[in-house]
């Protein structure tokens, strides 16, 4: 885990010269040191993310993780492998550099000018690849948080008339046939779990150096307050004419997007203050369904198809659209 932080940390300094507000590296212009640094990074990186997933709660502290090991694992599972080739480099080179990087061996050589100096403003280098990692964790976690309230749903849908549609998505199970990248070394539920505490551990730890966001804790996003939430649940079932369980479960969805795009935001303004640049436009529920769709349900367009309905979520509202009439549930 402290790997694969120190690895995305890294990884956003050498990105944050091309993202930057001010003199940023234009694309094709990166320095050819920092473009040899990313890809290095970039393995362990990738390396790293995959076996904190994938070997949860299976360590404990009297069995460290070595430079040998992170290679050993990356060959078994082919990680160096992809659909149009091979993305590493000769076998005794990721072998000396990872020495260096785990196992605390001195470099070879001493590239001159240094990291440091290539990157300029290290720190908020670093400070991006944090809030980077903040923010993964976050959508990592509203995938395995809907994917929960997908099953809910299914189960409710069999309680209850639903339409038809509706009903046939909902029966669309999770698994590697749908879903390509759904790690399947542990039942579902247990995969979930899995999943939600490791981005419950990373939040906390990448954000021990960053201002205080929106959310405290990952446990802020499990369970929403649905108090102010009463009165628009009512509107909704009387807009759609679903059951009032479905309708409760949409609720809940609802309010974790409004969260989940709060809390984003919040920090996707902080790290635009550190890089010294320009806000983008507002996030929807589409742009953090861009990441998690690819091995969990998107649920609100689910819900959308399923019930013959639009539906549009921002920061400061959700907009349904049916039959002709429009909800804004604020």
């Amino acid at each position: 885990g402290e790997l694969q932080l120190l690895s995305t940390a890294m990884a956003g300094a050498v990105a944050s010269v091309m993202v930057r507000g001010v003199d940023p590296v234009p694309n094709g212009k990166l320095d050819g040191g920092l473009s040899g640094a990313i890809r290095l990074i970039d393995g362990v990186r990738v390396t790293t993310t995959t076996m904190i997933r994938d070997t949860a709660s299976h360590h404990a502290c009297d069995r460290p993780v070595t430079a040998k090991y992170i290679g050993d694992y990356a060959e078994l599972r082919g990680l160096f492998m992809d659909t149009w080739g091979v993305c590493a480099g000769p076998q005794v080179l990721i072998d000396e550099y990872m020495a260096v990087l785990v196992d605390g061996a001195q470099a070879p050589i001493d590239v001159q000018p240094d990291f440091a100096a290539r990157v300029g403003e290290l720190d908020a280098g670093i400070d991006y690849g944090l809030y980077a990692l903040r923010n993964e964790s976050v959508v990592r976690a509203y995938g395995v948080l809907t994917a929960l309230l997908h099953e809910r749903m299914r189960e409710a849908a069999a309680r209850h008339p639903v339409p038809a549609k509706l009903r046939e998505l909902l029966e669309i199970p999770i698994d590697r046939k749908h879903y390509p990248i759904l790690r399947v070394d542990h039942p579902l539920q247990e995969t979930l779990r899995l999943d939600l505490d490791v981005a419950a551990w990373m939040f906390e730890r990448a954000g021990a150096g960053l201002p205080r966001g929106v959310l405290r804790s990952i446990d802020d996003l499990k369970q929403p307050d649905l108090a102010p939430w009463a009165d628009n649940q009512r509107k909704l079932r009387e807009l759609l004419q679903v059951p009032e369980e479905l309708a409760g479960l949409m609720t809940e969805l609802f309010a974790l997007d409004r969260a989940v795009l709060r809390a984003l935001e919040f920090e996707q303004q902080k790290l635009n203050d550190r890089l010294r640049r320009a806000p983008g436009r507002p996030l929807s529920s589409d742009d953090v369904a861009a990441y998690s769709r690819r091995y969990t349900p998107v649920l609100h367009r689910v819900l959308a198809e399923g019930l013959g309905i639009g539906i549009t979520t921002d920061a400061n509202s959700v907009s349904l659209t049916a039959g002709g009439q429009t909800l804004l549930l604020g």
